[in-house]
C-alpha cells in the first residue's frame, strides 16, 4: 500500500474544518497519522507525530487554529512559547548562592546554598522575585523567631502581649501566635503582624466598644434587653412573636424610635436605669405591670422572676371531653366539643 500523501497546511490562507483533517496533513511540525479517541469533554483528537519523532494526541481545534505547532521538546529547542530562564551558577539572591540547573523545563529549577552551608533546589522565579531570601535554620531566621519572646509585655492599643503559643497547624511552619489580654481582662490569640497592622485592636467584646454617649456597648445587660423587646414585638420571625408582637403588645415610640435627639436605647436607659441583680446574683427582667399592657415607662418596672412568675396571664388549655354516655352529660355541654380551661 502506497503511503498516504502529505498535504501542507498554511493557516493564512483559510480556516480548516475538522473534515479537512486526514491522514498525512501537515500541520506546523505536526503529521496526521490517525484518529484517536475523543477526550473526556468529547473532543475530537487526532494521533499526530513531530519532525522530532515524538508521537502525541493532539486535539482537532488545536490543530485548526495553530494553539498547538508541535511538541513541547521542539518549542524549547528552537525557543518557542516561553523562553528557558537562564541564570547563571554563582549569582546571589539575598543569601542564597546558584549552585547549578537541575531541571531544563521552562520553570527551571536551581540548586542553590545558603550561608549557612545547607542546599536547596528553588524555582528560578522565586528566586528572581524576592519570594526566598534564606532557609530556615539561618541565624537570622532564628533569631526572627526569638523576637517574639522580646515582644511580651508590649501593648498595641488594648492588647498587651503576656505570651507566646507555637502553631499547630500543619499549613503554617513558621511564626507563632502571641496571648494577649484585652483592657476588659479577656485574653486572645493573634498574630504579630496583624497586632503591628492593627487589624486586632481589641477581643472584639461588645463591652470592649461602649458608646460614648450612655457607655453602654452592644453587650451590656440592658442593651440585650432593650433589643429583646424591640426583637419579640416586631419580629414575626422571633420565638416569642405570638404571646407579643402576636398579641398586639407593642414597644412605645420613645423606647424604639427616641425622642429629643437621643436614641431610643437612650430614653430606655433613662427610664427604667441600670439593670439590678437579684441576691443570687442572676440579672432581674423586664416585667410589664399589665400583662396585656405595651412596654412603656408607666407599665415596666424590673422584677425578679418570682414577681414574674406572680404577674402573668393565666394560661389556657385546650381539652377535649372524654366520650361519656349520653344520659351522663348535662344538657349545657356537648362531649365533642372543645373547651377552654383557665389555670389560674
Amino acid at each position: 500500500m502506497a503511503p498516504a500523501a502529505v498535504r501542507q497546511v498554511n493557516h493564512s490562507d483559510h480556516v480548516m474544518k475538522p473534515s479537512e483533517i486526514t491522514i498525512g496533513t501537515k500541520i506546523g511540525r505536526w503529521t496526521v497519522v490517525g484518529r484517536a479517541p475523543n477526550n473526556k469533554y468529547g473532543h475530537r483528537m487526532y494521533s499526530c507525530r513531530c519532525e522530532c519523532g515524538t508521537e502525541a494526541n493532539v486535539a482537532a481545534g488545536h490543530l485548526i487554529h495553530g494553539k498547538s505547532k508541535g511538541c513541547n521538546s521542539c518549542r524549547i529547542r528552537k525557543g518557542g512559547g516561553r523562553r528557558r530562564m537562564e541564570i547563571a551558577p554563582g549569582t546571589k539572591f539575598g543569601m542564597w548562592t546558584v549552585v547549578e540547573r537541575v531541571c531544563t523545563t521552562p520553570n527551571s529549577k536551581f540548586r542553590c546554598r545558603c550561608e549557612c552551608g545547607r542546599e536547596r533546589v528553588h524555582l528560578g522565579g522565586n528566586l528572581i522575585r524576592g519570594k526566598t531570601k534564606r532557609c530556615k535554620y539561618h541565624p537570622q531566621t532564628i533569631k526572627r523567631r526569638s523576637s517574639y519572646e522580646d515582644m511580651v509585655g508590649q501593648k498595641f492599643s488594648k492588647m498587651t502581649i503576656i505570651g507566646v503559643v507555637p502553631r499547630t497547624d500543619k499549613g503554617k511552619k513558621t511564626g507563632s501566635f502571641v496571648l494577649c489580654r484585652c483592657d476588659c481582662g479577656r485574653e486572645k490569640l493573634a498574630t504579630l503582624s496583624n497586632l503591628k497592622r492593627g487589624q486586632v485592636q481589641s477581643c472584639g467584646s461588645g463591652l470592649c466598644h461602649p458608646n460614648r454617649t450612655h457607655g453602654h456597648g452592644h453587650g451590656s445587660p440592658e442593651y440585650r434587653v432593650h433589643h429583646g423587646i424591640i426583637t419579640r414585638c416586631t419580629n414575626p420571625n422571633a420565638s416569642g412573636w405570638a404571646d407579643y408582637g402576636g398579641r398586639g403588645i407593642t414597644v412605645c415610640d420613645r423606647w424604639r424610635y427616641g425622642e429629643n435627639g437621643k436614641s431610643g436605647f437612650e430614653c430606655f436607659l433613662e427610664d427604667m436605669g441600670p439593670r439590678p441583680k437579684e441576691p443570687n446574683g442572676k440579672y432581674m427582667t423586664i416585667d410589664r405591670i399589665n400583662y396585656d399592657g405595651n412596654y412603656e415607662p408607666d407599665n415596666c418596672k424590673w422584677a425578679t422572676k418570682k414577681e414574674q412568675r406572680i404577674n402573668q396571664r393565666p394560661k389556657v388549655f385546650a381539652v377535649t371531653l372524654p366520650t361519656l354516655r349520653a344520659s351522663s352529660i348535662p344538657a349545657t355541654y356537648s362531649a365533642t366539643s372543645t373547651y377552654k380551661i383557665k389555670v389560674s
